[in-house]
Parts: C-alpha cells; sequence; structure tokens
C-alpha cells in the first residue's frame, strides 16, 4: 500500500512552464541597463559654458505634442543643443529641426541663454525618466523651472473628451509660497489624477531640490483646441517669473501654429 506523498522528501511536480517559457524570466539583452542620455553642446555655447553648467533664469520644458510645436514656431530662437538618448532611434528625421523629429532639441532666446527651453519628442519610458531628469539638471541649473506636460487618460479621475480641451497645474511648494496671492492660472490637478512620466520625474525632482516650478498639464495633446489655453497660462506665469523680458513671444507662436494646421483639428502639422 502506497504511503502518503511527503512533500518534504518528495521530487516536485513537473513545472507548469516549459523551458522556454522559463527562459523568458531569466535576465536577457533586453535587461542590460539603458545607455546613459548625454548633452551635446553647440559650439557657440562653449564661452557660457566655461563653468560646466549653464544657469538660466527659467528653464521651460515640453513634452508634449502642442508644446513642441509653440516651441518650434516661438520666433528668435536658437539651437544651442540637442539631449541624445543612445537607445532612441533617429532615423526618418528631417534634416531641418522639426517638431516631428525623434529628437530633444534645447534652444535659447538670448546671447546669454538666460532663458532655455528643451523640446522632448521621443518617448522616454516611465523607468528611465528619472535618469534623463538627472542628466537635464546635472547641465542646467535654473532659477525656476516651467513644464509642459499631458493629461494620460489612463491615469486621469474623471471624463475626458477630445471636444472639451482642459488644463491644470501642479505647483512645488516653493511656487506655492511665491504665488499664495496670485490667482491661479487654472485649476489644480485633481486629486486621485495621477501624474508619471518624464513629467513626474521633473516636477518631484524640483520639489526635492527646493526649487520654484510648475507644471502644466494640458488634455488633448493632438489637436488645436488647447492651443489658447495653454498659451494664455505660459505668458502669465512667464510674466510673473521675468517680468520684463520681451523675448518669449508665445502669441506669436500659437499664431503660427494655427496657421500651419493644413488640415483638420485633430492633429498638428507644419
Amino acid at each position: 500500500m502506497a504511503g502518503m506523498p511527503d512533500p518534504l522528501t518528495d521530487l516536485p511536480p513537473p513545472s507548469r512552464f516549459d523551458p522556454e517559457d522559463l527562459n523568458s524570466f531569466a535576465l536577457g539583452p533586453e535587461s542590460v541597463e539603458v545607455s546613459a542620455p548625454f548633452i551635446v553642446w553647440a559650439p557657440s555655447m562653449k564661452k557660457l559654458l566655461q563653468s560646466g553648467v549653464l544657469q538660466p533664469s527659467l528653464l521651460l520644458l515640453s513634452q508634449s505634442n502642442v508644446g513642441a510645436h509653440l516651441l518650434h514656431n516661438l520666433p528668435g530662437k536658437r539651437i544651442i543643443g540637442s539631449i541624445i538618448f543612445p537607445d532612441i532611434s533617429m532615423v526618418n528625421n528631417f534634416v531641418e529641426p522639426s517638431p516631428h523629429n525623434k529628437e530633444c532639441y534645447l534652444f535659447a532666446v538670448d546671447s546669454d541663454a538666460s532663458v532655455v527651453l528643451v523640446s522632448a519628442q521621443y518617448s522616454i519610458s516611465p523607468e528611465h525618466s528619472s535618469l534623463w531628469t538627472k542628466t537635464v539638471f546635472k547641465a542646467i541649473q535654473p532659477s525656476r523651472v516651467l513644464i509642459l506636460g499631458t493629461i494620460a487618460s489612463q491615469h486621469f479621475r474623471g471624463k475626458l473628451s477630445a471636444d472639451d480641451p482642459l488644463l491644470f497645474v501642479l505647483e512645488t511648494d516653493e511656487q506655492k509660497s511665491e504665488d499664495k496671492d496670485q490667482v491661479a492660472v487654472a485649476p489644480f490637478f485633481p486629486s486621485g489624477s495621477l501624474v508619471d512620466g518624464v513629467a513626474a520625474a521633473l516636477i518631484t525632482h524640483c520639489q526635492i531640490q527646493g526649487q520654484k516650478a510648475c507644471l502644466l498639464m494640458s488634455w488633448p495633446d493632438t489637436n488645436m483646441s488647447v492651443l489658447r489655453l495653454l498659451v494664455s497660462a505660459i505668458t502669465t506665469l512667464i510674466h510673473r517669473a521675468i517680468p520684463h523680458t520681451s523675448a518669449l513671444n508665445f502669441m506669436v507662436a500659437r499664431e503660427a501654429t494655427e496657421k500651419r494646421r493644413i488640415q483638420s483639428d485633430s492633429e498638428l502639422y507644419v
């Protein structure tokens, strides 16, 4: 008569997975540490980079489609560099700077680079967002930061409609302290909604470092309906931060972006 099975001495039953399935859990080539991003500066920046870093009054970072078009249509800017992510292919990019290129442009609007614009136009995975953020702030140490992000529908607590443009704001404690007597440029991001990816990494870094920073979250990201809301908020925030500047004319950028729309409100074209 067979005895009762002993779980301590009996051989375990065969795995429910084939060996090939089990191998899928092993560390493979795709798990190799990602190559760190780095900045390639234009030769004209050599004199300004003698200290090793830039220290602008304002750093404006965009990782939204609408933001990219605004920055590319901003008059008077010049390219001062690019943030290269080695693992992101730039095949099929246009030779000329374009908001459609998978690239990250660095712009300045004056000779002293007192305002630096960053247009991140490639996809950065959430797990690599912190690494990318560290690269930016290691080379650029601004007095204040403005971030243009997008609302992810799966992380938003509420109803989203492509016909209903939305704009929300998030601020660091330092920014809130400065703006306590000011009217908010947009409603605060709803409680229960989530910010992730690069936008979250950027605003979190600024909060930890005690920097004045503001994050504008807009919806939708692929049409023109949100453009006026965004430009109005950007213009107000920049006027508060650097009231004497005339170099950042986002009203002109908005008009140029609207004129270049050639098919429908569902897409942006250049």
